[in-house]
């Protein structure tokens, strides 16, 4: 069906990928998609900039580990994890 892909938020500083844990079980029951949440470094360890870059790893290792289209791919995310959705 799809794949969702999960950005968690924490100001780009700290959270964690399983916060979003309890929403993408209740998306994947209701759309049948398979859901994943990046765990990427926070600032000060590496720029917002780099951030991006791993998200961006992660979006295309769903593409080519999943084999699924790229218009079957939703991204996600809150707070800061919307913002990095933003700019992959």
């Amino acid at each position: 069906n799809g794949v969702i892909l999960h950005i968690h938020g924490g100001g780009f500083s700290y959270g964690f990928p399983e916060e979003g844990t309890p929403m993408l079980c209740v998306m994947a029951q209701y759309t049948g998609m398979v859901a994943f949440s990046v765990d990427y470094h926070y600032v000060p360890e590496i720029s917002v900039p780099q951030q991006v870059d791993e998200c961006v790893e992660a979006y295309k290792y769903i593409l080519n580990t999943m084999k699924v289209d790229s218009n079957k791919v939703f991204v996600t995310g809150g707070s800061a994890g919307g913002t990095l959705t933003l700019l992959l």
